[in-house]
């Protein structure tokens, strides 16, 4: 603005007749700038004809205006998204199927208020789950009605758009995705008590197991496992989170001290990452019986397809009673099938000294006796097994250290019945019989192979008296019968062989037979 003759000039600002600033002595030929304050622009009135008036006096009084007309106009709110808010990558989980939407009503429009809003809900594959229509609110929550359940389980999407007060509508939010998810359960951790005035014993290094449970039907994704002591609450061990569908987890070697109380959890987690932890499980260490010493059979020890595996019984520093574990396989890293027997779950073929086992197992005082297990199956004829033997604490059901490892061959003897009918002599009795065979057997090992060869001449007796002639066999000699009874109608001639491999390895058979008699 400028004057003609060079006066000062004052101004006055107007909107719609109201004065909103008034300057004095204003500079002349410069660009002036009109500032609105917000409280100033709200009261400024929407969707209408508005005035902006400019005043300028002279110092003699001397006036003139311009008048400038605008219409201000409502700009449309946004909404955004609060909760429950994710992406497909990293999806918000919530713990109900009627879960509770949150969001936020933005406008630019001073003094502009929500007075509606529309929620809608897809699962993923875009298939509308719920409208809420567009619904008369302020509110900046919507809760899902009761009849509304979604599924567990299934992931879903929702948006929401909002109205201001000139019932201009804002454009929907982007989709957040959520997943309604129950966090998983674990039960059951063990061994240990829930008391910690009673914890239960276990040994050095105890297997920690646990039952996990889902109600989304969810496999367990991940696990922690912490011990602490049970008096400080010092951190002994943590395996940190370890991801593996696995239920149990054991202590290593010289991490628990003898005799020590402590208490272990258990942390879980399902895909989603949600987690569930265990009640705390008391234990008191307790140190494992040494394991029995092994005796026979010897390693390479041809067997039968029943063996009986012997050791010594070793000592228990608590003079706890002592059960035992015996197991065998194919394998000499004891994997794929093994035959394992415990005496504390089932005691037959047990036996300490000649005797049973009792129940509560064997003390101290047994020490240095012979425990053996005769198996009750059989095992496979000709194969190679391995076996090893340990004890078991009776108190704390824990299994202590494997000894050594030996290995046997099944199949110990060579049975061979060489007639399938005895040789009918009449009413006169053999007197001397000469046998020959074609067989081979092993001489390899430190006790070798073995042969007997057995003949009768009363063979039609229920109960036939069989007499030793293996020397004379040896000596490719006759063997003249001593036995001069019989009960049977007649007299009958018969012969068997048998081999016992003992240690020897190699190939033994009997191809073929003879023998006569006078």
């Amino acid at each position: 603005m400028s004057d003609p003759e060079g006066h000062s000039v004052n101004v006055t600002e107007k909107i719609n007749g109201k004065i909103v600033a008034t300057k004095n002595n204003v500079p002349q030929k410069q660009d002036r700038e009109m500032v609105v304050t917000l409280e100033q622009w709200k009261e400024i009135p929407l969707n209408q004809p508005s005035t902006i008036t400019i005043e300028a006096t002279n110092e003699k009084g001397a006036k003139s205006e311009r008048v400038y007309t605008f219409t201000k106009t409502n700009a449309p709110p946004t909404a955004k998204t609060v909760e429950p808010k994710g992406d497909l990558a990293n999806i918000a989980i919530v713990s109900t199927i009627t879960p509770t939407f949150v969001y936020q009503f933005i406008d630019t429009d001073p003094g502009d208020i929500q007075t509606a809003m529309q929620l809608i809900i897809e699962n993923t594959n875009a298939q509308i789950v719920h409208d809420s229509g567009k619904r008369q609110t302020a509110q900046s929550f919507y809760q899902l009605p009761d009849n509304i359940k979604l599924e567990w389980g299934v992931r879903y999407k929702w948006r929401v758009r909002v109205w201001d007060k000139y019932d201009v509508p804002s454009e929907y939010t982007f989709d957040e995705f959520f997943l309604p998810n129950r966090p998983p359960n674990v039960a059951n951790l063990r061994p240990g008590s829930n008391h910690e005035a009673s914890p239960e014993g276990t040994s050095l290094t105890p297997t920690f197991k646990w039952d996990f449970e889902d109600l989304d039907l969810e496999a367990q994704a991940a696990y922690q496992l912490v011990v602490r002591t049970a008096d400080t609450n010092a951190e002994i061990y943590n395996t940190n989170k370890i991801y593996k569908n696995v239920n149990e987890h054991t202590i290593p070697d010289f991490v628990l001290a003898q005799g020590a109380a402590y208490y272990a959890q258990v942390t879980v987690w399902d895909p989603n990452g949600l987690e569930g932890a265990s009640d705390k499980a008391y234990i008191v260490t307790n140190a494992t019986p040494t394991a029995p010493i092994l005796t026979t059979p010897i390693n390479n020890y041809r067997t039968t397809l029943k063996p009986t595996l012997n050791g010594i019984v070793g000592t228990d520093k608590e003079d706890d009673g002592q059960h035992f574990i015996v197991q065998i396989s194919k394998n000499a890293d004891f994997t794929g099938e093994v035959l394992t027997h415990r005496s504390d779950e089932n005691r037959a073929g047990w036996k300490v000294n000649g005797y049973d086992i009792p129940e509560e197992g064997v003390k101290n005082d047994q020490a240095g006796q012979t425990v053996s297990y005769t198996l009750q199956e059989q095992v496979d004829m000709n194969a190679k097994y391995y076996w090893r033997m340990a004890a078991i604490d009776a108190t704390t059901k824990a299994v202590g250290k494997y000894g050594e490892v030996r290995h046997i061959r099944a199949g110990n003897k060579l049975a061979y019945d060489t007639l399938k009918q005895p040789i009918d002599t009449a009413a006169a009795p053999a007197n001397r019989a000469l046998v020959a065979l074609d067989y081979a057997i092993a001489t390899d090992g430190s006790n070798t192979a073995t042969i007997k060869v057995w003949i009768c001449n009363n063979a039609n007796d229920i109960t036939p008296t069989w007499e030793d002639m293996t020397t004379d066999f040896l000596n490719m000699d006759y063997y003249t019968f001593t036995n001069n009874k019989k009960t049977a109608v007649t007299w009958a001639v018969a012969l068997k062989v048998e081999v016992v491999a003992n240690d020897t390895m190699g190939d033994i058979f009997i191809a073929s037979h003879g023998f006569t008699f006078d």
